[in-house]
């Protein structure tokens, strides 16, 4: 049905008396109950499918914006035309002006919008609404106005009385308080035409629409959508953005699930058994039929899997829809971040604090539908919520059903996950065993491929500089004299630095005591330099930068190949700065062991052990530490660990392994030369 519109600002209307609500309970329902623009246009054109094949939403437009990505639209006029049986006079009156009204219309589960309450939220964004219709059926509840309404009608046009048939397309005012008819924009109609018309006009300031989100949102009536012989149309008019210039008018289709590889699937009825296959785990799950759903309940839910290169996909538009009776309750949030536009169903299933449900959020989608009186009268919030506690069993059977097919499809999920995460650290452990061996035995992969190994008289090999030795400054509070002395040293005298050295050019005073200001050793620095040997990748010593104070460096080489790897030329990102921050650590950490080991005459595993354990205690603390070592061990084990990256180990299992095994206690690991607990 298409009819031009007609200006009714200057038409003269006959008023039809107040709404049959209470006031306070319109304003306030009209305030509350619609919170966005898109919600009125749901409950427009939701009403406008009732008994209708073919519903047109005309959306003009006055201006526009571009913002994050959609078409924001600011409307002059929100029209909305369908085919279906339209309203007689009494029904205008007592059904469309009536909230909270309680029909036969309600008692039919296969129809959507039945709740008889939409029609105030109309006036949420707009002060008028102006509605054309005629019914093709016989008139009714004309007669008790027809001495004022003939009276205005235009010239030869005739009223239908009660229960002739209805050859009129009236026209009428809907205000949140009250209704009028505009008898001078009746015209005669057809005695089999029918449709209606809502216009809403005088759009409240502030209004605005997303484009994008209205099509996607408005594609969710699947049910509706798929019947061939329905046809929904959106159209703009007006100011259209050049960006939706193509878009002027769209033939709206059923939203449907993406094409991807698709993880898991589980489609079936809940009165049938439904097996799930884990391609991961290999093996199927049943899930038994519900005998406490007294209607079917019709589902496609799917879960994405890996891509091409072997990763974890997510969906870029995820949606998860539940159908009552064509309703919507927790339909998608698509206002929200990406996971929020399937949290509202996951959350009424109780599965929105799950593990992993954060990104198992933006890996599932698809639908389910039933027809059901009980589930439908369970409808609240304007059909966005189902109720829950006393007298809706119906409710939590639905729940329960719906949670045990999704937490099969969670943990077939969960499974893929874990073993994509098992496989990337394989590839991991085998890159770096490849790279090991490639710096163990160098260009030959065979060491002994050049001959022979020769055993020489070994070179003087030459050790590095030790560490300052600790000392102490002590003053003298006769002659204020100040000198440095050995730590393990307690001088007697002034100017007294050793046991041997006497009294050398101090006043011999025994008031001496340790000065205030002592030397000390200044905060390690890394230099970046090019050292000499560019297979050197750091090298450690002190420095003396005054007779106070001993600063440890760490030169990193500039000409090492790992360095130059990792730093590049240019800018960096920031994962290559973590890795060259790693390395950093890394080579100095080695760096500064292997002196400690020269100079102390001990293990460099031992001297590198402490130096992470002593970061360890810095960096986490011992109380986390060990907190995060029991939950390792908890879960897995050393011996199951190295099986599943590596394989069993060909000889013997290593003491060490099996002493770890029986120990009921958390330990740190150390080397066999270094062992700690």
């Amino acid at each position: 049905m298409n009819r031009k519109g007609t200006s009714v600002s200057a038409s003269p209307s006959f008023h039809l008396g107040d709404n049959p609500v209470n006031a306070y309970q319109a304003r306030i329902y009209a305030q509350e109950s619609s919170p966005s623009s898109v919600a009125v246009i749901l409950e427009l054109t939701e009403n406008a499918r009732d008994n209708a094949t073919e519903v047109t939403l005309t959306l003009d437009v006055d201006s526009s914006t571009y913002k994050d990505g959609t078409h924001v639209l600011v409307p002059k006029r929100l029209i909305c035309e369908d085919n279906g049986t339209g309203l007689t006079h009494s029904e205008f009156l007592n059904s469309f002006c009536g909230a909270f009204s309680d029909s036969d219309v309600h008692r039919d589960v296969d129809r959507a919008g039945r709740n008889g309450v939409g029609t105030k939220t109309y006036t949420s964004i707009a002060d008028r609404v102006i509605v054309l219709t005629t019914t093709g059926r016989p008139s009714e509840g004309l007669d008790e106005h027809s001495t004022q309404l003939s009276s205005t009608l235009p010239k030869g046009l005739e009223l239908p009385k009660d229960g002739d048939a209805d050859s009129v397309w009236r026209a009428y005012e809907f205000r949140l308080h009250s209704r009028s008819a505009l008898p001078p924009l009746w015209t005669k109609a057809s005695p089999m035409e029918m449709g209606t018309r809502v216009e809403l006009v005088d759009i409240r300031e502030g209004t605005e629409i997303s484009f994008e989100m209205l099509l996607e949102r408005l594609s969710y009536a699947r049910e509706w959508l798929q019947n061939s012989a329905h046809t929904f149309v959106l159209q703009l008019s007006g100011s259209v953005p050049q960006g939706l210039s193509g878009s002027r008018r769209i033939n709206l289709r059923p939203w449907a699930p993406p094409v991807k590889n698709w993880l898991v699937e589980a489609k079936g009825r809940s009165d049938q058994n439904l097996p799930i296959f884990d391609p991961t785990s290999k093996e199927s799950e049943v899930v038994a039929a519900s005998s406490r759903l007294s209607e079917a309940v019709e589902f496609d839910f799917r879960v994405v899997g890996r891509n091409n290169e072997g990763q974890m996909q997510n969906l870029d538009k995820p949606a998860l829809l539940l159908e009552v009776c064509g309703a919507l309750p927790y339909a998608p949030n698509l206002e929200g971040v990406q996971s929020a536009r399937t949290l509202p169903l996951l959350t009424f299933l109780g599965l929105e604090h799950a593990s992993s449900i954060g990104a198992f959020c933006n890996a599932v989608c698809g639908y389910a539908r039933v027809n059901s009186l009980g589930l439908k009268n369970a409808l609240r919030n304007n059909k966005t919520t189902l109720a829950s506690g006393p007298g809706t069993a119906e409710v939590e059977a639905l729940r329960e059903y719906l949670h045990s097919v999704f937490r099969v499809l969670h943990r077939a999920w969960y499974n893929a996950t874990r073993s994509s995460q098992d496989e990337a650290a394989k590839d991991a452990l085998r890159e770096a065993e490849v790279e090991v061996n490639l710096a163990l035995k160098g260009v030959n992969r065979n060491p002994f491929k050049s001959g022979d190994i020769t055993r020489g008289i070994p070179k003087d090999k030459t050790h590095p500089v030790p560490p300052p030795a600790r000392r102490h400054r002590w003053e003298c509070g006769e002659c204020e004299r100040r000198w440095l002395a050995d730590a393990t040293f307690v001088p007697a005298v002034c100017a007294q630095s050793s046991p041997i050295s006497g009294i050398d050019e101090g006043c011999g005073s025994s008031n001496i005591g340790l000065a205030k200001n002592q030397p000390r050793v200044g905060d390690c620095r890394i230099r970046i330099e090019q050292l000499g040997d560019a297979k050197i990748p750091a090298s450690f010593q002190f420095e003396r930068e005054d007779i106070d104070l001993d600063v440890p460096v760490v030169r990193v080489n500039l000409a090492s190949p790992r360095y130059i790897e990792l730093r590049g030329s240019g800018s960096m990102s920031g994962q290559a700065q973590k890795r060259l921050k790693q390395y950093l650590v890394d080579v100095a950490l080695v760096a500064i062991a292997e002196y400690n080991a020269e100079t102390r005459g001990t293990s460099f595993s031992q001297e590198l052990g402490d130096l992470y354990y002593n970061r360890m205690l810095r960096f986490v603390g011992i109380k986390e530490y060990e907190s995060q070592l029991s939950k390792l061990l908890e879960n897995t084990t050393p011996a199951v660990e190295q099986t599943e990256l590596i394989g069993p180990p060909r000889g013997a299992v290593n003491s060490c392994v099996a002493n770890l095994l029986k120990c009921p206690r958390p330990i740190f690991l150390g080397t066999r030369d270094s062992p700690r607990q």
